[in-house]
């Protein structure tokens, strides 16, 4: 039997109503089908919480596990001091935006086995590119507290756990946040430090399919913990997936990466 992916939200409304597609701004139709589908779940005690795209968002990772295992070992091999790898970072980060579920009605995309090489054949199609004044900025303000706000879960998720992964172990993101909080110890006085470096800005609710929520982040990691054994056929990546848990694990319980989810990133305003 042949499982079909699940319509996408719009379909209905865009099939009964022809004209109402048309007709509307095609970001407010959207955004009102997404708050209606979370009003009707809310309305459920039980439901109120469920992610129903979760299905769909863990699916686009299962299908793009062979291109994030060859970033990742690719990652592996890099120089941190070498400053060219963040261009490349900030582009793939950008071009992982093809694996939007909103965009693809719902099928799952991914890259090539090897997204590195396949960005360069995008460079052509850049309106825009910016990226080299981004690396320049980073390069010379290193005490920065970076936000990175996230947009898709899967494939793209990864892409920006890895940009933030290489401007931790750049040095390009440090910086310390003395809490005005003293531990009397044996006549000692200890300052606390906590080391806040870079902060993703997460969706608080389902929204476009696969924008990334909290859930979405853990979900990941702990994929990521049992080396992708529900999906990934071979072994040998394995040992990869499990590395980069650990590690990034590592930052989530240190403090140097943190996690805010707001309602702020679905109002209908200018992000100004």
């Amino acid at each position: 039997m042949v499982r079909k992916n699940p319509p996408h939200p719009l379909a209905f409304i865009i099939t009964t109503f022809p004209s109402f597609r048309f007709g509307s701004r095609w970001l407010s139709v959207e955004c009102f089908v997404y708050r209606k589908l979370l009003e009707a779940f809310r309305m459920s005690p039980d439901l109120a919480t469920y992610d129903f795209f979760a299905k769909q968002k863990h699916e686009a990772f299962y299908h793009s596990l062979d291109a994030i295992t060859n970033l990742l070992t690719a990652r592996d091999t890099w120089n941190d001091n070498d400053v060219s790898k963040l261009s490349g970072l900030l582009k793939l980060s950008l071009w992982g935006n093809k694996c939007d579920l909103s965009i693809s009605a719902g099928t799952s995309t991914s890259f090539d086995s090897n997204p590195l090489a396949q960005i360069d054949n995008f460079q052509s199609r850049l309106l825009v590119d910016d990226s080299q004044k981004v690396v320049q900025h980073c390069s010379s303000h290193r005490d920065a507290i970076i936000d990175i706000v996230m947009d898709n879960a899967g494939f793209e998720l990864v892409t920006d756990l890895c940009l933030a992964d290489y401007l931790i172990s750049s040095g390009m993101a440090k910086k310390y946040v003395i809490c005005e909080h003293y531990i009397h110890l044996n006549n000692l006085i200890l300052l606390l430090l906590f080391f806040i470096r870079i902060r993703f800005r997460v969706k608080n609710q389902p929204w476009f399919v696969s924008d990334t929520m909290s859930s979405d982040i853990d979900w990941v990691l702990n994929e990521m913990s049992q080396g992708g054994i529900n999906s990934l056929q071979d072994s040998n990546q394995r040992p990869i997936l499990i590395k980069y848990y650990e590690k990034w694990n590592a930052f989530f319980d240190s403090g140097m990466w943190s996690v805010n989810s707001d309602p702020f990133w679905t109002y209908p305003h200018d992000f100004r």
